[in-house]
C-alpha cells in the first residue's frame, strides 16, 4: 500500500490520507470548509489587527498540502485585499504530502510558486504576498524565528496529539505566544478519538 491517499471531501475538495499516521491532512469531510472557518476567517478576515496597506504577518506550523496558504492566495488575489500584504511563514518538518500530491492536482501543479517556495525557502506568489517555508520540527524553529518580528496569526495545524504529540506541548505553546504581537491569536483545530 502507498503511503498518500487523495481522499475526496465531502464538500468537492481534497486531502491527503497519510497511512503512517492513520490521519487525513485535512478533515475528510470538508477540507476546504476547515480550511476557511478554522484558520483563514478568524485568523485573517476577522482579524482586528489587519489593516489597509500595513503588512500582516502569519506564521503556519503545520505547512502540510499547502491547503491554507492556497486560500490565503486565492483571497488575497481579489480584489477586496489587494491592499492588504501578507508576508507569509510556513514550517513543517517533512514535505512528502505535499510533493506527492502537487503533480497530481491541477491547483498545486498550476502554482510555480509553490514548487519554488519548497525549492528555494522563499517565493512570492502575488504582489501582496511573500512566502517564506522551512523544513524542521516546530521546536527548533520556534527558537530560531523568535529573532523575527512578531506574527499577527499563528495558524498551528498539526497532525492530532495522539499522532504528533511533540507538537502538542505547553511548551510549543507558550514559545508560539511569545511569537505574537499583542492582540494576536492562535488559530487550530483537532479531533481526538481515544
Amino acid at each position: 500500500m502507498d503511503r498518500f491517499q487523495i481522499t475526496q471531501t465531502q464538500d468537492g475538495s481534497i486531502t491527503l490520507l497519510d497511512g503512517s499516521v492513520g490521519e487525513t491532512f485535512k478533515s475528510r469531510h470538508a477540507a476546504k470548509l476547515e480550511t476557511q472557518k478554522v484558520f483563514i476567517e478568524p485568523g485573517f478576515i476577522e482579524h482586528p489587527l489587519r489593516k489597509k496597506g500595513q503588512t500582516f504577518r502569519i506564521l503556519e506550523f503545520g505547512f502540510g498540502l499547502a491547503t491554507n496558504c492556497l486560500a490565503l492566495a486565492e483571497l488575497l488575489a481579489g480584489e477586496e485585499f489587494q491592499d492588504f500584504p501578507v508576508e507569509y511563514f510556513g514550517i513543517d518538518r517533512e514535505t512528502a504530502g505535499l510533493e506527492f500530491l502537487i503533480p497530481q492536482d491541477p491547483e498545486r501543479a498550476n502554482c510555480k510558486w509553490l514548487s519554488d517556495l519548497l525549492a528555494n525557502g522563499s517565493a512570492r506568489a502575488l504582489p501582496n504576498l511573500s512566502l517564506h517555508f522551512e523544513k524542521s520540527d516546530f521546536q527548533a524553529a520556534a527558537e530560531r524565528i523568535e529573532s523575527l518580528p512578531p506574527f499577527h496569526s499563528v495558524f498551528f495545524d498539526a497532525f492530532s496529539p495522539k499522532s504528533n504529540p511533540e507538537a502538542w506541548t505547553r511548551e510549543i505553546f507558550q514559545q508560539i505566544g511569545k511569537l505574537l504581537i499583542p492582540g494576536g491569536r492562535i488559530v487550530t483545530y483537532s479531533v481526538s478519538r481515544i
